[in-house]
């Protein structure tokens, strides 16, 4: 499985054309054969947007980024963001606590609640905070569906 986060800033005032654009892309690229996901959400940081991807497999991801849409919907989206984009490639780590592999996709038979919580500090940890209620609820919302598919938070570069 890979996963992809993009953070992209647009540029002040054009917050609703970038939203139009940006919503556009996720629903052409939703309908594209091994896009698990395509969420767009908005930071808490003043005209911050966040792409939150999940593909079958790195073949998925790289077709996504090759395809119409994504090449005539980005170059349209380009010209209101503020600067560069930052991108996160992850990939889906096999772990003995039962989380899914990369062919499965979901969480493996046995995947049991002490398993689940175990992931879920992990992703707090991640977030840095020891307590679900200091997030946002976009963020709750992305780890509840990354704890749900077996989704470990990202290694934490030195």
């Amino acid at each position: 499985m890979r996963g992809i986060v993009a953070k992209i800033k647009a540029k002040e005032g054009r917050e609703a054309e970038f939203e139009a654009l940006a919503n556009g892309l996720v629903t052409e690229s939703r309908r594209e054969a091994g896009c698990l996901s395509y969420d767009l959400w908005r930071s808490d940081e003043a005209r911050e947007y966040v792409f939150i991807e999940r593909y079958a497999d790195e073949a998925a991801a790289q077709a996504h980024v090759k395809s119409d849409h994504y090449r005539r919907i980005g170059r349209q989206m380009g010209a209101l963001m503020d600067g560069v984009p930052t991108v996160f490639r992850l990939a889906l780590l096999e772990s003995d606590a039962g989380v899914a592999t990369e062919d499965q996709g979901r969480v493996a038979d046995g995947y049991n609640d002490s398993a689940r919580a175990m992931l879920v500090a992990r992703w707090l940890n991640h977030f840095g905070v020891d307590d679900a209620r200091r997030l946002d609820l976009g963020t709750l919302g992305a780890i509840q569906q990354y704890v749900e598919d077996g989704v470990p938070p990202p290694e934490r570069a030195a």
